[in-house]
Parts: structure tokens; C-alpha cells; sequence
């Protein structure tokens, strides 16, 4: 035996289970109703839920169209558009944000460690870095 060819292990061999049959009513687990406030299964349901809505084509197409539109939307409106349409691009600007802070909100809720805290050490690290 070297460090460079060790010696192989043999795998252990598994034997399935049987599975037998429920007999009784009493064996099965009962799922809780999703309306049941205290039950926390219906709580993972809802983030799963979510979590499945917001990684959905759909969900990733409305955000991509409005990263978009947040990008440029104020340049085509001073190059594109008279002033009188300042009022509708305000409006979608808000529903922009509003759709950023949505998904930034759920995602945390849904996704663990998706927003953690900053360590100050790494951003000491990139400020004094940069040349200023």
C-alpha cells in the first residue's frame, strides 16, 4: 500500500427492505390541513411553495424584463418620449421596486443564508485594496 495507490475498499452490499402493507388506520401518519396556523408543515409548504414560484421560468422572465427596464428604462424615456410621459415611467419605476424588494423579501424568508451578515474583515480587506 502507497499513498498513491491505496488499497480499495469493497462496498458493503445492501439489501433492500421489505416493505410491508398498513394493516390498520392507525399506522398512517396523518398530514396536517394547510389552514392549521400552529402546524409548521403547512409553513414549509408555503415556502416551498414560494420558493418553486420564484425559481419558476416565469417569475425569472418578469424580473429579467424588469432588470432590464430598470437599467434603461430612464434613458429611452429622455431620448424616446416628451416630458408628458415622465407620470408613466414614475409609475413603473415604482412597480420595479416594488418587484425587487418582493423577491429580495421572499427569497430571504424562503431560502436559508440567502442575505448574510457582511464580514467586516473582508470588507476592510476590499477597501483598502482599491486605490482610491
Amino acid at each position: 500500500e502507497t499513498p498513491l495507490n491505496p488499497k480499495k475498499k469493497t462496498p458493503k452490499k445492501v439489501t433492500p427492505k421489505k416493505e410491508t402493507p398498513a394493516s390498520n388506520d392507525k399506522t398512517k401518519q396523518k398530514l396536517p390541513k394547510l389552514e392549521d396556523p400552529e402546524s409548521n408543515n403547512s409553513v414549509l409548504t408555503t415556502k416551498n411553495l414560494i420558493c418553486r414560484l420564484l425559481d419558476s421560468d416565469i417569475a425569472t422572465a418578469i424580473m429579467s424584463v424588469t432588470t432590464v427596464f430598470a437599467l434603461y428604462g430612464d434613458d429611452v424615456r429622455i431620448l424616446a418620449f416628451e416630458p408628458s410621459a415622465d407620470g408613466v415611467f414614475l409609475v413603473l419605476s415604482a412597480i420595479a421596486f416594488f418587484l425587487f424588494l418582493t423577491e429580495i423579501a421572499l427569497l430571504s424568508w424562503c431560502k436559508a443564508n440567502y442575505i448574510y451578515t457582511p464580514d467586516f474583515a473582508e470588507i476592510k480587506d476590499l477597501v483598502t485594496i482599491i486605490r482610491w
